[in-house]
This record gives C-alpha cells, structure tokens and sequence, in this order.
C-alpha cells in the first residue's frame, strides 16, 4: 500500500516542514479526501502547520474544542460532525500520539462524496499519524543535539 511505503521513506526525509507537507499531500491524493490539515499542540493551542486541498490553513484552535477534547481523552480517531467543532466540514480527527502523548493531529474530510472511510483505511491514518508522531520527535530532537555532537 501506497502509504506504507510513505511510512517507510519517514526516516529518510530531511526535515520536520518537508515530512508534515509530504505527508499531507499524499493522504490527500491516496484517500481522495476534500482536505487534509495537520495540526500541532503549541502550548495550548493546535495550529495548523500544513494543508492540502484548501486554498489557506485553517485557524488556531484552542484546547477545549469538543472534538480535540475528545481526542484526548480516547486517544483514538474521532467523527468531527459529532460535535460542534472549529473544523471546518464532515471528517476524521486522528491523533498524532506517542508515549500516551498527543503531540498533534491529522484532520482528513471526507471525500466530495461525502463517502466515510472504512475501517481498513481509518487503521492505516492511525498507523500513519502514529508514526508520523515518532518521527517528528526524532526529528526535532535530533536536531537539538546536532550542535553538541562530536565530529570525527
């Protein structure tokens, strides 16, 4: 599948903004969904660090939005039209987590059909945006240690 093979190219992809924007252009066009936003926890809010399929990122959105409150709580992918939310349209939250943590999270609106993903494709997100987490940890801390390592 088209996005395991995303998953496996993680660690070989120089830097945090060109990951999040390859990551994002390619669950839009695999999933067909209308738009996919990533979002990271900055203090307390979730802000929008990369699109595909809208014409501009989104707003802030704050910690006590009912979907990402939702989010938190069950660690798992969440319907946002269940709840009055800041999203914009029909689709699905998932999280980026790791350790237990939420470090962020990938909004995917459905398809222009209004067709739901299937529960195959809702696991494959949650693998991706798992391991997207992982990686973007890595990543930054990688980073912050590079100045202090030793060259040979």
């Amino acid at each position: 599948m088209r996005l395991n093979a995303l998953i496996d190219d993680f660690p070989h992809i120089q830097g945090t903004s060109s990951l999040v924007a390859r990551v994002v252009e390619e669950v839009h066009e695999f999933m067909r969904a209308s738009e996919v936003i990533l979002y990271r926890i900055e203090g307390e809010k979730y802000l929008p660090v990369a699109e595909a399929g809208a014409p501009s990122l989104r707003q802030t959105i704050g910690p006590n939005d009912p979907a990402f409150v939702r989010l938190r709580s069950t660690q798992r992918p969440v319907e946002a039209s269940a709840f009055h939310t800041a999203l914009a349209g029909d689709g699905l939250l998932v999280p980026l987590s790791i350790f237990g943590s939420i470090t962020g999270a990938l909004y995917c609106r459905y398809r222009e059909s209004r067709e739901r993903f299937d529960p195959d494709e809702v696991a494959m997100l949650s693998r991706l945006a798992h391991e997207l987490a992982a990686a973007i940890v890595w990543m930054e801390r990688d980073r912050e240690n590079a100045p202090n390592a030793t060259r040979i």
